[in-house]
């Protein structure tokens, strides 16, 4: 085996020797990145000391981005002359970059030019000329000063559009002579000129006359001395006009802002933005700061401003008339402020107000009071979301036949009021407190879209109120509890004209387990979108999507679904789109999907497939040309079980092995088993009840059958064994009478050695209460039939054996049937353990036995005698002579008893 070792110090110096040649090399030929057929090329952070050169370009370039390069000087033999070049990005120098005079003289198609980003910027005064086509000049954050505005710098820029001097130097923004002759300009950013103090009449000469789009002035310190000299300044945008009007995030105080707004008295304003100013409103508690007026607006009275953007200040109330200077305004934004208050008379003035939004506020209860002021107005969306609104007075939108939209998302509303709203189309009840729609009946005329998710609706109910609108198209209730069917729930309408019904999240699976409810959708034939995912569904009810003819997409992930049936999707010819992700799907069987025929995305992502031969169709449909469109994400499919295909894809599965099964042989197969189990149990139930009626003639007959073995094996019959002394005949040797706990010694000792000895005359037939008992008799019945049948009775004399009353009783039955040796009947017992000889003498049967001198034997201690103890045990049993040992004689007096064999 080859062995690993550290690199020695030459082999170091020479692997950091190889490093630094690859670097140089890759830092001379680095290659920019092409885009085919697009003239895009991209030489972004590759370390370029200078330009690409011309013959690594190609001829059709139209943009080039060399941005985020140590690229310090651009001359005009330095940038390649590229005719098409529309497009130039040279952002970012790492380490300052100086133009040259006409650089870029040779670019005669630039389109845009990007200088942007480059900190330590230097323009020589004539770095720009040339460019009589550039239409947009971003110069952001170049820590540019006044002269650049000042100085002939634009002069040929006559088709310029746009001009971004972002987060520069500036300190006024004074345009030279040059700005005369840019008549194109639209956009003007100055934003983030932390150094602008002022802006008046005069500097902005040169662009009279122009409409601007935008004139970005935000993030700026303009007019931070209260002691400003307003008269002085005059108007800063004299004949000019706007479409927005930046001035957000400004340090204005209320004092100063009222100053600039009436400077600009009659400017011509189509949008004001003058959101985010730190100076305006007290907000929850902050005392000192001061509430928007109506007269700090006075001077935008004659602008026309349509558009009036005041959000994100800290605005607490909203005083009487304070928006009265907009009259022309149609779109009002005062969302992410702080009102608590609405004064009366707060919009008044607002004559053309189209749009309100008082979104993210601290809003607690809207009065008739609060919107009276807008009812002649074209009101046609108020937008209320996430505010703390509990209360909402039932005439507080009365008057307002022209509102279409009303978003009440995320408050605190327990109950709907009773809106009078002819024209509502759009109502949002998202994220509040509703049990109930109770009061949606008047406003549903009209209503097409209702969200009313993540509520606290329980009845299934509440969407059939929602359904009671003919022209509602889109239901959502996504995130309730809904799981209870009203006893009265019928079908909708046919005439609905449902489209789209949200209804996931909630708790159907409690509605539809028990059987009710499950013909909700059978009336929605124009519905195309149904999402019922996490709703704990662990099966599909029959018949549940019968009447969805229209049904393109059906979504049922995140459910607990473990199979699919063909019977379920029949209905379903003209889904598209199925979801069935994040179920419990183990295998899934393609032909449930044949009614699908319209099938395009079918997504399984998430279910704990086990992979066996039962997998192999849906493995074969995946893999078939005409499903490799259908199932999405196939690299997200993946074995879950067994524990050796764990996690491994389902396409890498190779199906060798699983060879089909013949359906009619397993039919034959499943048919035989079924007759021979039949059988069996048929049998089984026939022996139990005869033995249970004919068990007396069964232990005969069973007793018959062994004696006719006994015969044909000894030629002989335990019948044939006379007695000794009275001629009798017995079915048994012996009766070997022992307690329960002893049986198994009797078994693997006694029978087994006696067994090994029985000699010429066969082994003893031996009485055993385990084997030879009649089940179902007396006990009693049994003991007597057992001594009768036998020569003699052994008992296995234990201290089990003197606890066990039905022992002494056998004792005692033995006993009376006669005598000692060469009687009609023998009793022998055998004493197995050390038994204390007052413990004999206190149980009669046994003390009678022993007085009288009857035969008594005990099992040696010692292996070696105990073969011959069971060889005269057997002797005894069958001649019935004594038994006479090495020390002489079997009858042992009470003194001379001591513990032999095991102990027990």
């Amino acid at each position: 085996m080859r062995s690993v070792r550290a690199a020695g110090p030459r082999a170091q110096n020479h692997h950091h020797q190889l490093l630094l040649l690859v670097v140089v090399v890759v830092g001379r030929i680095s290659a920019c990145w092409l885009e085919p057929h697009s003239g895009y090329v991209s030489c972004i952070n590759m370390n370029l000391k200078e330009p690409p050169p011309r013959d690594s370009l190609p001829a059709n370039t139209t943009e080039l981005d060399i941005s985020f390069n140590n690229i310090s000087r651009l001359s005009r033999a330095s940038l390649p002359p590229l005719a098409y070049l529309q497009v130039l990005l040279l952002g970012r120098q790492l380490q300052g970059l100086v133009v040259e005079d006409l650089a870029f003289a040779e670019l005669p198609q630039l389109r845009w030019l990007d200088l942007g980003g480059n900190r330590l910027l230097v323009l020589e005064p004539r770095a720009l000329w040339g460019l009589h086509r550039l239409e947009k000049l971003q110069m952001d954050y170049n820590g540019l000063e006044d002269e650049v505005l000042e100085g002939d710098f634009f002069r040929d820029l006559t088709s310029l559009r746009e001009l971004d001097l972002t987060g520069n130097s500036l300190q006024r923004a004074r345009l030279s002579g040059v700005f005369l002759s840019m008549a194109s300009l639209r956009v003007l950013k100055l934003r983030s000129n932390t150094k602008l103090e002022s802006l008046c009449e005069g500097d902005l000469a040169a662009l009279s006359g122009l409409r601007l789009e935008l004139l970005d002035l935000s993030d700026t310190r303009m007019f931070q001395d209260t002691a400003f000299n307003w008269t002085e300044c005059g108007n800063p945008l004299r004949n000019l006009s706007f479409g927005l009007l930046d001035i957000s995030s400004t340090t204005f105080v209320p004092s100063s802002l009222q100053n600039f707004l009436e400077s600009i008295r009659g400017v011509p304003i189509k949008a004001l933005n003058l959101c985010l100013l730190p100076n305006i409103g007290r907000s929850f508690a902050f005392m000192n700061f001061k509430e928007p007026v109506r007269e700090w607006f006075l001077g935008l009275e004659k602008s026309g401003v349509e558009v009036l953007d005041f959000s994100r200040n800290r605005v607490f109330s909203l005083h009487p008339r304070v928006f009265s200077a907009f009259p022309a305004v149609r779109s009002l934004d005062v969302s992410r402020n702080k009102v608590n208050e609405i004064a009366p008379g707060a919009f008044q003035g607002l004559e053309s107000l189209v749009f309100l939004n008082l979104s993210y506020n601290l809003l607690g209860e809207i009065y008739e009071r609060s919107f009276k002021d807008l009812v002649n107005s074209p009101l046609d969306s108020i937008d209320l979301s996430h505010n703390h609104i509990g209360i909402i007075q039932n005439t507080a939108f009365a008057g307002f036949p022209h509102l279409t939209m009303l978003d009440l998302r995320d408050n605190s509303i327990l109950q709907l009021p009773q809106l009078m709203l002819p024209s509502l189309t759009y109502l949002m009840l998202g994220d509040n407190r509703l049990s109930n729609l109770y009061g949606l009946q008047t406003m549903d005329k009209s209503l097409v879209f209702l969200d009313v998710r993540r509520n606290r609706l329980h009845n299934l109910g509440e969407v059939w109120r929602a359904m009671a609108s003919p022209r509602v198209q889109f239901l959502l209730f996504e995130g309730n509890v809904l799981r209870d069917c009203p006893p009265e729930a019928t079908p909708w309408s046919p005439n609905n004209s449902l489209v789209y019904l949200d209804i996931s999240g909630n708790t159907m699976e409690i509605a539809w387990a028990s059987g009710h409810c499950t013909d909700m959708f059978h009336t929605l034939g124009a519905l195309q979108k149904l999402y019922l995912d996490r709703n704990l569904l662990t099966a599909l009810p029959d018949g549940l999507f019968l009447g969805l003819s229209s049904l393109l997409k059906l979504n049922l992930s995140n459910n607990h679904l473990s199979s699919v049936s063909a019977a379920s999707l029949e209905p379903l010819r003209s889904l598209e789109v199925l979801d069935l992700a994040w179920n419990r799907l183990v295998v899934l069987d393609p032909m449930a999907l044949g009614p699908l025929a319209l099938l395009q995305l079918l997504d399984l992502r998430g279910n704990p497939f086990h992979c066996t031969c039962a997998l192999m169709p849906l493995l074969a449909w995946l893999n078939s040309s005409a499903s490799a469109a259908v199932a999405s994400f196939p690299d997200a499919l993946r074995c879950a079980s067994p524990a050796e295909l764990q996690a491994v894809l389902l396409v890498l599965l190779d199906s060798q092995g699983c060879e089909e099964e013949d359906p009619q042989l397993v039919r034959h197969l499943r048919l035989s088993l079924l007759c021979a189990s039949s059988s069996a149990v048929l049998l089984l139930l026939v022996a139990t009840l005869g033995h249970r009626c004919c068990r007396r003639r069964f232990y005969h007959g069973l007793m018959w059958l062994r004696e006719l073995l006994l015969t044909w094996e000894w030629g002989a019959t335990p019948k044939a064994n006379e007695k000794r002394g009275g001629g009798a005949e017995f079915y048994y040797d012996a009766f070997v009478c022992h307690s329960e706990a002893d049986f198994p010694w009797v078994r693997s000792e006694l029978l087994r050695r006696l067994d090994l000895r029985g000699g010429r005359g066969g082994p003893l037939s031996m009485c055993l209460e385990a084997r030879d008992f009649v089940p179902g008799e007396a006990h009693m019945d049994n003991l007597v039939r057992a001594v009768d049948a036998s020569r003699c009775t052994l008992c296995v004399l234990t201290r089990h054996f003197l606890a066990d009353s039905w022992c002494m009783e056998a004792l005692r039955l033995a006993q009376g049937r006669g005598g000692s040796l060469g009687t009609r009947h023998d009793v022998l017992v055998l004493l197995l353990g050390s038994l204390p000889e007052f413990q004999l003498q206190r149980h009669g049967p046994v003390r009678a036995h022993l007085q009288a001198g009857r035969p008594c034997v005990r099992w040696p201690e010692d292996p070696q005698d105990r073969d011959w103890c069971a060889d005269l045990l057997l002797v005894t049993i069958r001649e019935g002579v004594p038994c006479e040992g090495p020390q002489g004689g079997t009858r042992f007096r009470m003194r001379s008893l001591r513990a032999v064999g095991p102990p027990t």
